[in-house]
């Protein structure tokens, strides 16, 4: 059996806790913020924030805004670059030092909103030239296009049936002036 005295393992359990500390043990310092849109004055919730290290060697650490456009970072103190990206708005960066004492910022990000190229937009209405197609090959279909929209499409030829044919049973077609005038009581 291994017998260790009370004072060597005590002596062990302090040198463990001396190595356990890091050698550059800098106190954290907590950095925080409120970002704005600088045209409209509303917070930005969903920007995206960096916190780089100025010197190389650290890791840069990221997080972003909340429902009320707030951010909080936790990180050594020093001297860090900031970094602010939101879609639509020109991104922004600018130099942070964390000393001791928690440092709360408000920023504003882009007064003017980024601008694009142009954007065509291209559509065909293939859905309601259909129907209007097969309103007027059906003799059974009626009303799929409102009469609003039916003036705006170009007429077809529609073949005529011949006069002999059995399937074109020939009656006599009234004008709708002329039906108007043999109901109306004045004609009478």
């Amino acid at each position: 059996m291994i017998r260790i005295s009370v004072s060597r393992l005590a002596l062990l359990l302090a040198a463990c806790a001396l190595f356990a500390q890091p050698a550059s043990a800098q106190p954290a310092s907590t950095l925080s913020g409120l970002i704005y849109d600088g045209a409209t004055q509303s917070v930005l919730r969903g920007a995206a924030v960096a916190l780089t290290p100025a010197t190389s060697g650290g890791s840069t650490l990221r997080t972003v805004t909340d429902a009320n456009g707030e951010f909080t970072l936790t990180a050594p103190a020093g001297n860090y670059a900031l970094a602010l990206d939101y879609l639509g708005l020109p991104p922004k960066s600018q130099t942070v030092t964390l000393g001791a004492a928690p440092v709360r910022l408000t920023l504003t990000l882009g007064d003017t909103a980024v601008t694009l190229a142009a954007v065509t937009v291209e559509a065909t209405r293939t859905g309601q030239a259909r129907a209007l197609n097969q309103q007027r090959a059906s003799q059974n279909l009626t009303n799929i296009v409102s009469a609003d929209f039916s003036g705006q499409f170009p007429t077809r030829p529609s073949p005529t049936p011949s006069s002999g044919s059995p399937a074109s049973p020939s009656k006599p077609t009234a004008t709708p002036a002329a039906s108007r005038a043999a109901t109306s009581p004045s004609a009478a």
